[in-house]
């Protein structure tokens, strides 16, 4: 799907995200790669998103790709890009987060019964919930709601 050099390059020259623990690179329209520091967490997260993506809970994944020579993020997958609730920085950090308190308090009243069946169904799944749930970690696709972000 795409070679290490392209991952490189998009990686070199696109802006990312950087969420607390990967960093989120667009490499075309559809799909991005999410990196990691450390493959263990990259495991992780790609087992989880893998799973929850066969009962359509989570984004497509492609495969994982090591990148030894990259400098700190070296461990990635590659991941469908879906339309986030919330664009842009993560509620960590405070003042994105005041700017956006209302509408993010909105949306959870709004969004209560979907987030609770959905919960339940990833439990089915996996046989435990996730629990980095906060809204800038949903996103849509087709108009499904679900998470986006598994470590």
């Amino acid at each position: 799907m795409f070679s290490v050099d392209e991952i490189k390059e998009a990686i070199d020259s696109s802006p990312s995200e950087s969420g607390i623990h990967a960093l989120f690179v667009p490499l075309n329209d559809n799909w991005a790669i999410k990196l990691y520091e450390d493959e263990y967490q990259r495991d992780a997260a790609y087992s989880v998103q893998e799973q929850l993506a066969d009962y359509c809970l989570a984004p497509d994944t492609f495969n994982t790709i090591d990148l030894p020579d990259c400098e700190g993020y070296s461990y990635g997958y590659i991941t469908e890009i879906i339309e986030p609730i919330i664009i842009g920085i993560s509620p960590y950090h405070t003042k994105q987060a005041k700017e956006n308190g209302d509408y993010v308090s909105q949306w959870e009243k709004d969004w209560e019964d979907v987030i609770v069946k959905y919960h339940k169904e990833v439990n089915d799944v996996l046989g435990e919930t996730l629990d980095d749930d906060h809204a800038w970690n949903w996103g849509t696709k087709k108009g499904k709601l679900m998470l986006l972000d598994f470590y």
